[in-house]
């Protein structure tokens, strides 16, 4: 719904150079699309630190991304218009994030749209993506099979969770992503999601 990933790069760049870690955007790509919590944990085993908690160190995080999100809100093109369309036709809607509920319910205030029958977080799992576990509980929430369902995701950590899910799975990713091989197996893959169209649905 909202292009974070910018966000993302400078919150962890900042608060992990602070810590010593010699943070760069080649490699915050790595760890694109997982929990913060395994994010601060991967990058503690390589650079550890004194002061601060993993789970310290995780909240200073979401508490910057809120603030940035709050302040200027980056809604993706097509994402008012896609969750108009799949409501028309009476769809239902959830959110499958590795973000933590925090972020989740800031980003949906600042995209000034609650339409989702059902929120769930990689948090409550006990791996998050590219593990598939956060789209199963979603889809036990929504009492639904794999095959009843859609997902649409544009990191490749988040892709791959999407799909050994069972679920067909749209990828949208970022243009400098956009040729990565890992999203050769998506059911169909978007520049934008503007470009999802009556006919993509009707192939579904």
């Amino acid at each position: 719904m909202i292009d974070s990933e910018p966000y993302w790069e400078e919150v962890e760049i900042e608060v992990f150079g602070r810590l010593g870690v010699p943070m760069t955007l080649e490699l915050k790509q790595d760890t694109v699309g997982i929990r913060t919590k395994d994010i601060v944990k991967h990058w503690y085993e390589q650079y550890p630190w004194d002061d601060y908690s993993v789970d310290e160190v995780v909240d200073q995080i979401i508490q910057e991304m809120c603030k940035k999100v709050e302040a200027d809100p980056r809604v993706l093109p097509g994402a008012s218009d896609i969750i108009d369309f799949f409501e028309k036709k009476n769809i239902r809607l959830a959110i499958a994030s590795s973000s933590p509920y925090k972020l989740i319910y800031t980003g949906i205030k600042a995209f000034g749209v609650d339409r989702f029958e059902v929120l769930h977080s990689g948090v409550d799992e006990e791996f998050g993506k590219p593990d598939p576990a956060t789209y199963l509980s979603t889809l036990e929430k929504l009492d639904l099979s794999a095959e009843e369902c859609v997902v649409f995701e544009d990191s490749v950590n988040g892709f791959k969770a999407g799909y050994t899910s069972g679920i067909r799975t749209i990828a949208v990713p970022e243009e400098h992503n956009y040729n990565n091989t890992s999203f050769d197996k998506a059911y169909l893959k978007l520049r934008s999601l503007k470009e999802f169209s009556e006919a993509h649905f009707q192939n579904l």
